[in-house]
């Protein structure tokens, strides 16, 4: 059975058919195959990545050809010899060592110890009143409306004045409907100005007494605490508006319950609580079981004094500890131990912690863990990945930074890109007829405040016209030629006549005017196309030295089956790819 491609509107399916003929091969790269399972495997892939939706040329990309360099890629890793590269080598085998160790800590401490039921219940009650104890909770939910001052209004205390009083009418309009019978939590998600708890209709959770003063205040702490359950308060005034808050629920003193999550958790740490006890039991065991040789001739030496770099301490015939590395770690323990001087058995004590590791290496290599297949297998996997990581790095140029020349002139030749999407920032009233729209601008020009005159003449609910008459920034685009043109010959501030559009007549305000992002705005935006064009063209030029003398042989009969155009080929690639039967 295998997989065929079908293009769909809005992306790909897969769908099952029958493949006829001697294979589902889709093509071989010098000689390896990729079939169907393949393609079918990255789709899955690019699936969970949320990459469906591109365009067809990107996923043909995404599919046979990222498959078609995969293959190139691993083939030329595989041919890398890195046992000539000592740094490399080096790495390797502190690699080895620390898998070969956590092999043998899983092995003979984590296996080990497994955490029975009857011990979570045993630790739950016995630590049930110092850890799993409740203090009274509420839960309550909250709409919070800003106060939110209009920046036009240069006296302070009329700014104030004037946002506090449309806070609160917009206060008493919620709790007039929510005595209507209108949904809490709905009214919540469309006023509230809370953005934390907004989507969740307001939703505050359960909570302690006192959990709430640093956040909302001490005022709106008492309020809640002081509601029944069920009951809405009056409007709560805090630094940061109107609450209007619901008690949802109130859950008395008592204990956490042992559900499945506490069980868990106490799991978890009677089982790192029983690991770190096996583990010090174990390495205690191997020191006590080591013999140390201390080179006390050096050790009790001041420093200045040694010369070359002596060994200090052999453990177990086997490994030894140099004086310049011993010099370099000693005033770290010092420090810990807080010692303005080590003396010999200092000296003694720190070894010892030090060469832990040692000790440990030398236990994992007598036990086989050297030697296991997984470490085999494991030291294979990484010399290859870092084969793999070395061809790859050839893909892109990551030291490349723009000069400012470059920026400049991009920015010079690519005037479109910079003009600003949405320039005006407009308010509008519309009115059915130019008289009353006459009016109202005298009104204004008077020195009526235009958002009061919009609240009281926009039309629809009051909800609607508190947000409809503020357009934020707009474009060309989403107005008809005659409301954008009069928009953009006012000055900032000022209030057009009457404008005729399909609507009706506007009045329109300009807030604010951006024509044109400067260099300086642009500059981050400029840097990253110019790094992603140099990156392009490095990456394009990596795929043709990647290719270069490939034989890839492209099964174009079965593409077409699959309904999965194959990326334009090279000449070379044409001569090679034969008939595709």
């Amino acid at each position: 059975m295998g997989v065929v491609f079908l293009g769909m509107a809005g992306g790909l399916a897969w769908s099952q058919t029958k493949i006829t003929g001697t294979s589902n091969v889709v093509a071989t790269i010098n000689g390896e195959k990729i079939s169907t399972q393949d393609l079918q495997s990255k789709f899955k892939e690019l699936q969970l990545n949320k990459t469906v939706g591109q365009p067809k040329a990107d996923l043909e990309s995404k599919l046979l050809q990222d498959l078609i360099n995969g293959k190139l890629v691993e083939q030329k890793a595989q041919k890398m010899n890195l046992k000539s590269d000592k740094e490399f080598q080096t790495r390797l085998q502190d690699h080895l060592s620390s898998f070969a160790l956590r092999k043998m800590y899983q092995d003979l401490v984590t296996d080990i110890a497994a955490v029975r039921e009857e011990e979570i219940g045993i630790y739950y009650e016995e630590n049930k009143e110092k850890m799993f104890k409740q203090a009274e909770e509420i839960k309550a939910s909250h709409i919070l409306i800003k106060v939110d001052e209009d920046s036009t209004i240069k006296d302070p205390k009329k700014r104030v004045k004037k946002a506090d009083k449309e806070a609160q009418k917009r206060v008493k309009e919620l709790q007039k409907r929510i005595k209507q019978g209108e949904d809490f939590a709905e009214l919540a998600k469309k006023f509230s100005k809370d953005n934390a708890t907004r989507e969740n209709g307001g939703d505050l959770g359960y909570f302690p007494k006192g959990s709430k003063v640093k956040e909302f205040g001490k005022e709106f702490e008492e309020v809640a605490w002081n509601l029944e359950k069920g009951e809405i308060s009056q409007p709560v005034k805090t630094a940061f508006g109107y609450h209007i808050i619901l008690l949802v629920d109130k859950r008395p003193e008592g204990y956490q319950p042992l559900d499945e999550k506490l069980s868990e958790a106490i799991q978890n740490r009677l089982k790192r609580e029983k690991e770190q006890k096996r583990s010090s039991a174990f390495i205690d065991s191997l020191q006590n079981a080591a013999a140390y040789l201390f080179n006390e001739k050096v050790l009790n030496q001041p420093e200045t004094l040694v010369t070359g770099n002596p060994w200090v301490l052999i453990v177990n015939k086997k490994d030894s500890i140099k004086f310049q590395d011993f010099k370099k770690e000693l005033p770290g323990y010092m420090f810990q131990r807080k010692l303005a001087v080590a003396n010999l058995e200092d000296k003694k004590e720190f070894l010892k912690v030090w060469s832990r590791n040692l000790v440990l290496k030398q236990a994992a290599q007598k036990l086989g863990y050297f030697r296991g297949q997984e470490t085999k297998e494991e030291g294979v996997n990484y010399t290859l990945n870092e084969a793999k990581r070395r061809v790859m790095e050839r893909k892109g140029d990551a030291n490349y930074q723009p000069t400012e020349a470059e920026m400049r002139k991009y920015y010079d030749t690519h005037p479109e890109k910079y003009a600003e999407a949405n320039p005006l920032h407009i308010q509008h009233i519309i009115f059915p007829d130019s008289l009353k729209a006459i009016e109202v601008r005298k009104k204004i020009l008077s020195g009526a405040d235009f958002k009061e005159m919009a609240l009281q003449y926009y039309p629809g609910d009051k909800e609607i016209r508190e947000v409809a008459y503020d357009l934020g920034y707009i474009s060309g685009g989403e107005f008809s030629p005659e409301f954008f043109k009069a928009a953009w010959r006012l000055k900032l501030g000022e209030v057009s006549p009457p404008v005729k559009t399909g609507w009706g007549y506007h009045l329109i305000k300009l807030i604010d005017k951006r024509e044109k992002l400067s260099f300086e705005q642009a500059s981050p935006e400029i840097r990253k196309a110019l790094i992603d064009q140099k990156n392009d063209q490095v990456q394009k030029q990596w795929e043709r030295n990647l290719r270069k003398g490939a034989n890839i042989w492209i099964n174009q009969k079965l593409l077409k089956t699959l309904a999965l155009e194959p990326k334009a080929q090279t000449a070379e690639e044409k001569n090679k790819a034969g008939s595709g039967e």
